[in-house]
Formats: structure tokens, sequence, C-alpha cells
């Protein structure tokens, strides 16, 4: 083989590996992320959406409370998004 053909495979195996390996994470973050969706099996409420509801009468204070320690519990699980996390925005 002429070495400017074996440069050329080195460069092209390499981006096929390459390539393979982020497909492969974009698989692993899509799975991922669907399974984080349908962890609870109910829709997915944020502490300021529980918040909301509570304020326009849609729930209880009790429902409020109970819905809030569900996704807390997920929480400490990792099954909460980001935007809910401590730190990011504060508790009641």
């Amino acid at each position: 083989m002429i070495p400017e053909q074996v440069e050329q495979i080195y460069w092209y195996g390499g981006a096929l590996i390459v390539a393979i390996i982020v497909l492969g994470l974009v698989v692993w973050g899509v799975g991922r992320w669907t399974r984080r969706q349908d962890a609870g099996g109910s829709p997915v409420f944020t502490l300021q959406d529980l918040r909301e509801m509570r304020e326009r009468g849609e729930i209880s204070d009790a429902e409020f409370d109970q819905m809030r320690a569900s996704i807390l519990a997920g929480h400490r699980l990792g099954a909460v998004p980001s935007r809910d996390r401590p730190g990011s925005r504060p508790e009641e």
C-alpha cells in the first residue's frame, strides 16, 4: 500500500470510531432522558407548578404537601428536572 492510502485509512477509521462513540452517547442520553420522564408514571410537575396550582385553588394544601413530598422523594432518586434542584430556586 501507498503511505498516503494508509494515512487516509487511519483518518477515516478514526472518524468512524468517533462517530460511533458520539452516536452511542446520543442513544444513551436519549434513553436516560426518556426513562427519567417515565419514572413517575404520572404527569411531571415542578415545585413551581404545584405552588401555582395551590395559589389558583386547583389543589388543597394537603394535596400540595403530598405532591411536594413525592417530588422531593423523586429528587433524592435523581428523577427530578434540574430546575427544581436545591440552589436553583428557593423552597417554601
